[in-house]
């Protein structure tokens, strides 16, 4: 259902493999829990996740990749008693069209 793929001005992004109907269910990945106190190396902390307020997590997904957008067709659910997430479709998505949604975070880039 999922594929990462490089996003012209992005860098590496999800697009749909096929047609993903709202409310679907995506991907479910679990998650590698630390004390947000920790300090990651920089290659791990771009790819870190609020999960709530004393961790943060590591995906072990293709949603990782995900990138933000303020108008996302995607949204987040965390299972905290299971340790996984979700991707959830927020609205039908076509065949080849990326997957977004809202970091929820003051952003550290430029959103294009």
């Amino acid at each position: 259902m999922l594929s990462v793929v490089e996003i012209p001005g992005k860098g590496r992004g999800v697009v749909a493999t096929e047609d993903i109907a709202e409310g679907a269910v995506i991907e479910t990945a679990s998650v590698q829990l630390f004390d947000n106190s920790q300090t990651l190396p920089t290659e791990l902390s771009i790819l870190q996740f609020e999960w709530d307020e004393e961790r943060d997590a590591i995906v072990m997904g293709k949603m990782t990749f995900t990138n933000h957008s303020s108008n996302p067709n995607c949204r987040i659910e965390h299972d905290f008693d299971n340790s996984t997430i979700s991707l959830i479709a927020e609205r039908p998505i076509k065949k080849g069209q990326e997957l977004t949604f809202d970091y929820g975070c003051p952003l550290w880039f430029e959103e294009i």
